[in-house]
């Protein structure tokens, strides 16, 4: 094959993924930007309340409706850190806050398929719990020691008309959400579409399901990917033939850990905790994701991958989904700057957590 024809493949295939994940995108957005302001807020101080297991879960599940990748969840992460026994509750939020966001999850969907979202979101809410419970144990769910900046408001406490309320819910969801997410989405489908034609995918696959597991697993920990980037790329080894699990162990282990949430735990819980932070969430990732690859041979779970035809039989509502969001991308350039998007991808490296506006410090 030629360079020219590996050139016009490849950009094929990324119009056709594209195609396929905008109509998810622009929902899991407008979606977003409504929860993030029609869903009252209320004090944190139930969080530590309950059980452990009732308080991982209390912290899995107010992670859901957030589309956040890794660093963006540290502002909150430390706030409920801060709240009494709210610990186990503050590391459920760092795991599932990345895995179990809505961009995260409805653009899992049309790339992997019903059956093989449903795997992930459990496998990602059993090692989230898991490991909550742990960390919980282990750090005796105490605050960690008060930083010196106010608490984080995580939504305004008086509420303004409804046209600001839909002036900030559409601000919200399509310029800081889309601002976060769309760049590490666009990077998803690109390394996706270039490693569709190349042996890749068949290497990984000539491996025995529990080394490709454990490998995935070992190479998405201290690799920064956010869960909507790392979709595309699942899906397209999933078709060369890589084993659900390992697909699944890459989807949990990559977005919800890197360099940047292991220094995050370590200062503010310690070292010794840091590790343990790390060792639970491979260990149980790997144990998980065996437990679904088994689950997911039993059931004959296959994801689906966008071909270069798609592109060519688009939908109306694919093209209007990619128009959406062509308008919503250069409105942010106009506002922002091309540098806003590239520090988006630079954060994660910098070693410095960001943040959504809504999430910034009093003052």
């Amino acid at each position: 094959m030629t360079i020219g024809a590996i050139v016009s493949e490849v950009g094929l295939r990324l119009v056709a993924n594209l195609l396929e994940v905008a109509p998810s995108l622009v929902l899991a957005y407008a979606v977003t930007g409504l929860a993030s302001e029609f869903i009252p807020a209320a004090s944190l101080a139930w969080l530590g309340k309950g059980s452990s297991f009732v308080r991982a879960l209390k912290g899995m599940a107010i992670a859901a409706p957030m589309p956040l990748c890794s660093c963006s969840a540290v502002p909150l992460f430390q706030r409920l850190s801060a709240v009494p026994r709210g610990g186990t509750a503050a590391f459920a939020f760092l795991l599932a806050g990345p895995e179990l966001g809505l961009d995260s999850v409805l653009i899992s969907f049309p790339l992997l398929g019903a059956p093989m979202t449903v795997l992930r979101i459990a496998a990602a809410m059993v090692v989230a719990v898991l490991v909550a419970l742990i960390l919980g144990r282990a750090v005796g769910d105490a605050a960690p020691v008060p930083t010196g900046r106010r608490a984080i408001p995580i939504a305004t406490p008086i509420a303004p008309p409804m046209r600001d309320r839909m002036r900030r819910a559409f601000h919200f969801g399509f310029e800081e959400s889309l601002g976060h997410t769309l760049p590490w989405v666009f990077a998803g489908l690109l390394v996706s579409a270039l490693v569709a034609p190349t042996p890749a995918a068949a290497t990984v696959a000539s491996w025995p399901t529990p080394l490709q597991v454990l490998a995935l697993a070992a190479l998405g920990m201290p690799t920064y990917i956010c869960a909507s980037a790392a979709t595309p790329l699942v899906a397209t080894l999933l078709a060369g033939g890589v084993s659900p699990g390992a697909g699944i162990a890459f989807l949990i282990a990559g977005p919800a850990t890197n360099l940047t949430t292991f220094a995050l735990v370590a200062r503010r819980y310690g070292r010794p905790a840091a590790r343990l932070f790390t060792a639970s969430v491979l260990l149980t990732t790997v144990g998980v994701a065996w437990a679904a690859d088994s689950a997911a041979r039993w059931r004959g779970v296959e994801a689906p991958l966008a071909s270069s035809a798609a592109a060519e039989s688009a939908s109306v509502w694919e093209l209007v989904a990619v128009v959406l969001l062509g308008i919503a991308l250069s409105r942010l350039i106009i506002r922002r700057g091309w540098r806003h998007l590239v520090a988006e991808l630079r954060a994660p490296f910098a070693m410095k957590p960001h943040a959504d506006e809504r999430y910034r410090p009093e003052t």
